[in-house]
């Protein structure tokens, strides 16, 4: 797990257990600092997303990355300094349950909604638990977007973004929450708690997982990074233009 930071030019990515790497100076001669956080317990970094509305501040998800810890649940922290002397600004758990097995699922995705930095959305990968988990004051509660396969299907959810203001994903509104799941892209234009009705979005998109997707500004594009399919792109319509994800 990785994510740049375009404004300090600074690469943040996933480490040792209880640990995170950050490489500094990418325009001369990279440094590498490898950076931990007591907080995590003994689980591993499974996400990363750079804050936009706050300098050298980092998300990260904290999960198990083993069967042998299974009874601990996964973790989102906000970090501030987080190229220097990391300070943990918030830790929260994600109740989202555990599969048949007992094993916790693992925060396999994080976003900051561009136009609102009090929305996180949090996205978990594993079937028979919750998936899909909001924010909407920074990080300090959290509601769940999907019941166990009732409004979204039991299949693990890889990756999550808000949607640009103003683009049409089918609702009546604009806007939104588009996924990455292990069927493909699944979005939705109104967000309602365990009732948030999910759609899919497979036309010209077979049923395969997407592991990533990303909004590219410049042309409205999405793109869908799949397994074994390469990549797919579609045009988002309505979006207010000048608001990056």
């Amino acid at each position: 797990p990785t994510d740049f930071d375009n404004a300090q030019n600074i690469l943040y990515a996933g480490d040792d257990t209880t640990h995170y790497y950050c490489i500094t100076n990418l325009a001369g001669t990279p440094v590498g600092t490898s950076l931990r956080i007591s907080n995590m317990g003994t689980r591993g970094v499974t996400a990363v997303k750079i804050d936009p509305f706050a300098a050298n501040t980092v998300w990260i998800g904290a999960s198990i990355v083993d069967d042998t810890t299974s009874n601990l649940a996964p973790i989102i922290l906000k970090i501030s300094s987080a190229n220097t002397t990391p300070v943990v600004e918030l830790s929260r758990t994600i109740s989202a349950g555990t599969d048949a097995t007992g094993l916790q699922a693992y925060i396999s995705s994080i976003d900051v909604d561009p136009s609102n930095g009090q929305n996180i959305l949090v996205t978990l990968s594993n079937y028979g638990v919750q998936s899909v988990f909001e924010s909407t004051d920074g990080g300090l509660t959290w509601t769940s977007l999907d019941q166990n396969g009732v409004t979204l299907p039991d299949i693990p959810v890889y990756w999550g973004i808000f949607a640009p203001p103003g683009a049409q994903l089918g609702g009546a509104t604009g806007g939104g929450i588009i996924l990455g799941t292990a069927l493909g892209v699944w979005t939705t234009s109104a967000v309602s708690g365990t009732a948030t009705q999910w759609v899919p979005n497979n036309s010209g998109l077979a049923n395969v997982p997407v592991y990533m997707v990303k909004y590219r500004p410049a042309n409205t594009s999405l793109v869908a990074a799949t397994h074994g399919r390469g990549l797919f792109t579609a045009p988002l319509t309505g979006v207010v233009t000048g608001v990056s994800n």
